[in-house]
Formats: structure tokens, sequence, C-alpha cells
């Protein structure tokens, strides 16, 4: 886990970085939760959120829909608010509820894989499982409150309807957040701007470089978005 302070100055750096090289993403953040609105999503949850969690949402939460920036995200995906987190973990959790074989039932018909195996419940839903960024069909990426034998809690997974293969993209949030930010300091993420985009002079996408030294442009699954972080299959 990183030392708090050190996420804190990660969080820094990374402000500085989109300021200065995606400034539309930049503009959209918007201002940290209060306290009083973390507490009351832990309480519902009933589970103990990371301080690494609340610290980035302190950071910021999420951020605003923009017609420039609604994929690239400050992660190169839409960071989330606090409200639509909350408002997908409780569609999740009233699914199990309501069919608590769902979970089962899917995954006879579709396999759950973890990635490394045993760090992620092999189950297609689990209320441990807290998103701080979302694609528009809600394939997110989150910490994992309650992880497979293996695993850690508040470990960073990919996980979602088409992630059937879900992924420990780190051991904590902390962790990701820091070889996030590594690899902008080192150019491996870059802003790119699509050919015959209508906005010529805004910054619109972040892409992230894969071993072979290309940038990825799209994403099939969200494990292709952060090549390389965490601990990955054998080939």
């Amino acid at each position: 886990m990183l030392p708090l302070q050190v996420m804190q100055d990660r969080l820094d750096t990374l402000e500085f970085w989109l300021a200065e090289h995606a400034p539309m993403t930049c503009a959209v953040l918007n201002p940290g939760v209060e306290e009083a609105g973390l507490e009351a999503f832990e309480a519902e949850l009933g589970l103990t959120l990371p301080e690494e969690f609340k610290m980035l949402y302190r950071w910021h939460d999420g951020q605003a829909e923009s017609e420039v920036t609604t994929e690239p995200g400050v992660f190169g995906l839409p960071f989330t608010p606090l409200a639509q987190v909350w408002d997908v973990w409780r569609s999740l959790r009233d699914t199990l509820t309501q069919h608590p074989n769902t979970s089962t039932e899917v995954a006879a018909l579709d396999a759950q894989v973890s990635h490394p195996a045993r760090y992620i419940r092999e189950v297609f839903l689990d209320p441990g499982r807290v998103p701080f960024c979302c694609t528009d069909d809600w394939n997110a990426v989150g910490i994992d409150l309650n992880p497979g034998p293996l695993g850690t809690p508040g470990q960073v997974i990919t996980f979602g309807q088409d992630e059937h293969d879900k992924y420990v993209l780190a051991g904590s949030l902390g962790e990701f957040i820091d070889e996030y930010v590594r690899r902008l300091e080192q150019g491996r993420v870059r802003v790119h701007q699509p050919d015959g985009d209508q906005f010529p002079d805004d910054p619109f996408m972040l892409e992230l470089q894969v071993a072979s030294g290309e940038f990825v442009e799209s994403v099939g699954f969200l494990v292709d978005l952060f090549p390389g972080f965490g601990v990955l299959p054998t080939p």
C-alpha cells in the first residue's frame, strides 16, 4: 500500500499534468466529496472503504459530463462521481437481493475467470466491488473489498457485464494511481486528437503505451487500457 502522503503527492502531480496537457479534462473535474457523503456511502455499503478511496473522492468527486471529454476521462476512462458509484452499487445489490442465483447462473453459462487465479472471486456480481471508473455500458475499474482467497481487500480490478476475465491491476488504489502517474511522467500516456474531430484545438483522448511501443486508441476490454498493470495471466 502506498503511504497516504505519497498518494496525495501523486494526486497533486496528476492534477498538474492534466492542467498542462489535458485542460479540457481538468476543467470538468468536480469539487471533492464532503465527509458526510463518504460516511453515508460507507454506512450503506456495510464495509470499510480504504482511506485511499476516500482520499480520491475528497480530491475530486469524479468528472462532469462534457461534449469534448465524454470518453477519455482522468484515467483514460470517465472518473465516476460518487452519486453514480452509489447508484451502480445499489443496482447490483438489489439485483442480488431479488435474484440471489444471478451470479451462479451467469457463471454457469459464461465462466468468470480470475487473473491471477484465486485473487478475485469468480462470480458475475459481488457487492464488495466498488467502481471509480465506468464505461457507458457500466464495465468498470474499481476496488475489490471481497477478494478471492489469495487477493487483498482494496485491490484494484476490472469487472462488469463484458469483463468475464477479471484482472488485478494493482494491489491497492494508491499503487494504481502511482503507476498511472509514473507513466504520465515517462511519456507513456499521451493526449491524442482523433483525425477529423470537430474540436481540433482541444485535447480529446488519453492513450496508454503498450509493450510494443504503440499507443492504445481503442479498448476491447478494460485490461487493454492498462497494459502491464498488476499481474497478468501467463500466455
